[in-house]
């Protein structure tokens, strides 16, 4: 692989850009149906398994992130295939990464971050409420 041609602003923002290897079309084509199908699955799982509120809702929020960048990756890729001006550009992937990124970031905080905040909070409000008088 030439690495200078990827360094330089036309190869990733160039209108009419230049085909890449059968190899490279391929591994998009697979990976983004993988992103794809992996959402579904991860779906299912969610509405089949027993754990807590919480936890089934940041299987959510993967499947749907993974669902939603597959089928955008699936729309560039065929954007690409038809040669599409301006929307089959290199840059359009660059976006996709760092949509996908942003998308893994902002669960990775719910997972690592409200989740025990939530779990932390819920039990102190337990501990204040168990001196608190109960209805009959």
């Amino acid at each position: 692989m030439n690495i200078p041609p990827l360094l330089t602003l036309g190869y990733w923002f160039s209108p009419r850009p230049t085909p890449f290897m059968p190899v490279v079309e391929w591994f998009l084509l697979g990976f983004f149906v993988l992103v794809t199908l992996a959402g579904i699955v991860v779906h299912v799982v969610r509405s089949r398994s027993k754990l807590e509120k919480l936890k089934r809702r940041a299987l959510g929020r993967a499947g749907t992130a993974a669902i939603t960048m597959g089928l955008c990756g699936l729309l560039l890729y065929g954007f690409y295939f038809e040669k599409t001006m301006f929307l089959s550009m290199r840059f359009w992937y660059i976006a996709w990464l760092v949509g996908a990124g942003l998308w893994a970031w902002s669960i990775h905080k719910y997972v690592t971050v409200t989740i025990p905040a939530f779990h932390k909070k819920n039990a102190e409000r337990e501990q204040f409420e168990k001196w608190l008088p109960k209805k009959k």
